[in-house]
């Protein structure tokens, strides 16, 4: 239905780029009626143009369709205002009071109609074959009721602005997760990050905080946290500023990113926290393999959906999990999916 439309829409504007033209080039006698239809003319050459894009890029028809009644909106403006302007009818007035309303609203148009399709390319950044998209389908495919519980994108300059107080400039996976998704809204009991609930921006940013005030100078003295520890693991005190949370099942518990490793780890791991993780695993080695390797559990026979206080949640383990793992236990279990 897409192509059809822009097929469609664009054999239209360039039969009526090819009409106006005609009609212009014959009223040239009449410099009004002539200067109206060369404008309409521009406006529907516009909306060829915007067809055209929107079908070699895919853009959204809602978003393309707006833009193009914004334009035709701004043209009809111009043609009421020029002919406000004509010598011979002194209805300036008249025409300021109908065009400028109008073209307002197709400015409006324009600028609604350009957000939607910026949202598009923004999502379209993220790759369809991300890892978190992957993810999201395998988990809508089995819990679909989840899906309304995803908050839209957040913007650039939010993310910015949280790399700004962080003072940690954010992986090109975690930007891209909440370009995609800012966290989920928390009504249902089960998050998610399987289970665990999906933090938005400003959730983040509180947790952090919190984090933030319980480090203090000691996340500057990494010789007094580290010891020799096995390979994949890491022990360190209970928060670090340099350790960035997106999930958490409540109760100053998280998973996140590390951006301030130790010796034995890389920037960007996936690391657990929080009150009650006393010891500190790498889950992945950054967000991307995190998420494939969630796919991976969704797809396992590992995964089950049980029921608690009314409510579908995530359970995870071997056979007919009763009560299931929480999900940090489950990801440094051995015998996790990997």
């Amino acid at each position: 239905m897409r192509k059809v439309y822009f097929i469609g829409t664009g054999l239209l504007a360039a039969l009526a780029v090819f009409v106006f033209v005609i009609l212009g080039i014959d009223l040239m006698d009449d410099k009004s009626t002539a200067l109206c239809t060369f404008v309409l003319a521009a406006a529907c050459a516009g909306c060829l143009v915007v067809t055209i894009l929107g079908l070699k890029k895919g853009y959204p028809v809602s978003g393309t369709a707006l833009v193009k009644t914004g334009i035709l909106l701004i043209g009809l403006a111009v043609i009421i205002l020029s002919l406000g302007l004509y010598p011979t009818d002194n209805r300036l007035l008249e025409a300021l009071v109908l065009s400028v309303p109008i073209g307002i609203l197709g400015g409006i148009c324009v600028t609604k109609g350009r957000a939607i399709l910026a949202n598009c390319s923004r999502k379209d950044n993220t790759g369809e074959k991300s890892t978190w998209n992957a993810y999201k389908n395998a988990l809508f495919m089995k819990m679909p009721f989840l899906r309304p519980t995803l908050r839209k994108g957040a913007s650039v300059a939010e993310i910015r602005a949280a790399e700004s107080e962080i003072g940690y400039a954010f992986p090109e996976a975690l930007k891209e997760l909440y370009l995609a998704n800012d966290g989920d809204d928390r009504e249902r009991l089960c998050g998610m990050i399987l289970g665990f609930h999906f933090l938005s921006l400003e959730e983040m940013l509180t947790e952090w905080r919190s984090l933030k005030s319980i480090a203090g100078d000691e996340s500057l003295n990494k010789n007094d946290r580290f010891s020799s520890v096995p390979a994949g693991y890491v022990r360190r005190c209970y928060a670090d500023a340099g350790w960035i949370p997106f999930c958490s099942p409540g109760g100053g518990n998280y998973i996140g990113v590390d951006l301030n490793p130790d010796a034995f780890g890389s920037a960007g791991q996936i690391i657990n926290f929080g009150r009650d993780e006393i010891e500190k695993t790498v889950l992945a080695e950054d967000l991307n393999a995190f998420f494939a390797r969630l796919t991976r559990i969704v797809h396992s026979t590992d995964f089950h959906i049980g029921e608690y206080d009314g409510e579908k949640v995530v359970l995870l383990g071997k056979g007919d999990a009763e009560e299931g793992f929480y999900l940090t236990d489950y990801l440094k279990a051995a015998g996790s999916v990997k």
